[in-house]
This record gives structure tokens, sequence and C-alpha cells, in this order.
């Protein structure tokens, strides 16, 4: 943690008054805050989610509702950033408990312990509006196709008051409008664009690195992971800032988009094209690859032996 240092001794003491077992008891630190109540299940998931982040290892919980889940998780996670001075990353699979956990769980937390929570909401580039681009259509509107300007002049009036952020907003752009406005690494001009200081996406990313826990999805996470992997895990192509651990909510979505972003996916069609590109002979679609390798290493065969031929006759 930088802001609000704690010297060793009273980092001792505030994590030993506030273990899991001893924050969520009927008498402890969360207990006086409206909205509270006290879960016996709360506490054995809190203490677990501790005990393997400071042992490390890995746990799959499975918490019925009514548990409260996101403190059980959310709590140890900001001891153990804390602790360490580590940084943990939570990604889920919908956008409302994304919120929820930003503007509900952590202000909860940071006024029970009295602490700064240094947390931050990362989405998807595509979910940050491009102030290039908003600046291009608003001096071309005769440009953009007439259904779509009332709904331009309303994202003007929310990028004017600092709402960069499409979950922001409180209302959904339509489809077409949304290609037009939002941040996208194909057409952004980086450090050469006039309006990188004013950049949501910057914005969002640089105080990702500067939080303790950073909120995201499921998406961002197996995108992010995509990313390191093909780039040999170097860390200026992340898109997520380093982190020491993970916490997957909503973790029975995980396996569809990790398969998505991760894996490999082939169609019956497209498997025979490709068997047809390799192994037909000459006809309609000209040599197959297999075929056209048998003949050039036939070929290089016969000029091989010619050549060995002529080297004895010399």
């Amino acid at each position: 943690m930088k802001d609000a240092q704690l010297d060793p001794s009273q980092l001792d003491a505030f994590l030993e008054e506030a273990h899991p077992r001893t924050a969520f008891s009927a008498a402890g630190i969360l207990s006086g805050l409206k909205g509270y109540e006290f879960r016996p299940a709360q506490i054995d998931m809190a203490s677990l989610v501790w005990k393997v982040m400071e042992r490390g290892g890995y746990a799959v919980v499975e918490a019925g509702t009514g548990t409260g889940k996101s403190l059980a998780y959310l709590y140890p996670a900001f001891l153990q950033t804390l602790r360490e001075e580590s940084r943990v990353v939570v990604a889920t699979h919908t956008i409302n408990l994304q919120q929820q956990l930003i503007e509900k769980e952590v202000p909860f937390l940071a006024k029970a312990t009295g602490l700064p929570l240094k947390a931050a909401l990362l989405l998807g580039r595509g979910n940050y509006l491009c102030r290039r681009k908003l600046a291009l259509y608003r001096e071309n509107m005769d440009k953009l196709p007439p259904s779509l300007t009332k709904a331009f002049i309303r994202v003007l009036a929310s990028a004017g008051d600092g709402r960069g952020c499409l979950e922001q907003m409180g209302y959904t752009l339509p489809k077409d409008l949304r290609g037009l406005v939002v941040s996208e690494a194909e057409t952004c001009l980086r450090s050469h664009c006039p309006y990188q200081e004013e950049c949501s996406w910057v914005h969002a990313r640089k105080t990702a690195f500067d939080a303790q826990i950073v909120i995201s999805n499921h998406y961002l996470f197996c995108a992010d992971l995509a990313v390191r992997r093909h780039h040999d895990f170097d860390d200026d192509r992340l898109v997520l800032p380093p982190y020491d651990h993970v916490i997957f909510d909503e973790a029975h979505h995980l396996e569809n988009v990790a398969a998505e972003y991760l894996g490999l996916r082939l169609d019956e069609a497209e498997t025979r094209r490709f068997c047809e590109r390799l192994l037909h002979r000459e006809g309609r679609w000209g040599m197959g690859w297999l075929s056209s390798l048998r003949e050039r290493l036939l070929n290089k065969g016969k000029d091989l032996h010619f050549l060995q031929q002529s080297i004895a006759l010399i």
C-alpha cells in the first residue's frame, strides 16, 4: 500500500485484529457498520481465502445465495495487499457485479477499516469513449446518419461531464454509434494523439496501475493472458497491470470465455477445405500441398543425381 503507510508494528497489530475470523465475528470491526449481518459461512469462506493467499495455492469455493461471498473474498484480498504491498485482480462475468463491488463493497470496507482502499474498475478498451473520434464527429455531424445524431449529442453531454466509460452513462448506445465513438487499438494514435491527456482508456489504466485491487472481467483477463502468452509474457505488452493474486467470481462462466480467447476452434467445413488443399491432386484447385511437395522433392532428387554424375566426370 502506497498511501497511509503503517509501520511494521502497527501493521502487525492491525492484521491481528483484522483477521477474518475476528473481523467477521459478531463483535468484529465489520459489525458496527449498517447492513452488516453475522454469517458463519461467510467467516469460513473469508478465512479460507486468507489462508490460501497467505500460503499460496488455489481454492474453489461454491457459495450459496446469502453467503456474502463478495465481502468474503474482497476483505482478505485487501488485507493481503496491505501485508505484501501486492495487487489483487478480481474478475467477474457481469458488469452489474463489477459495479456492485466498486460502488458498494469497496466503500464499505474502507469505512470499516478506516484505511484508504485503492480499488479501480478496468473494463475492455471498447467500453471507453475515444475523445479524438468525438471531436472529429462533433465537427462533422452532418456526416452522421440522422438516426444517430440525437444519440451522439447525448454522448457528447456525458463525455463533457467526465463520464468516459460507457457503463457509467446509465443508458445503452445504439450499436452503430458505439462502433464510431469507442476506443480501438487499431485506430489509436497513442502518444501522438492530441487528446491523450483526456483519454478515458489511458486514465482508467493509470488508475488501475496505481490500485491495490483491480476489478475487471473474465474477458479482459483472458485477453490479457492471450497477449502475454503471444509476447512471451512481456510486461510491456500487458493489458492488466502486474498482479500477485487473482479471484474469479461467477466462475461457472469462465470456461467458455477462456475457450474463446485461448482455445482453437475447427468446424467441419473448414477442416474439409484444409484437407482438400493438403491432399488433392491436380484438378480444379491445382495441385495439393503434399502432392506439390512430392513433385519438388522428386525433381530435386533428379537434379542431385545429375550433379553427382557431373562431378564424377571432372
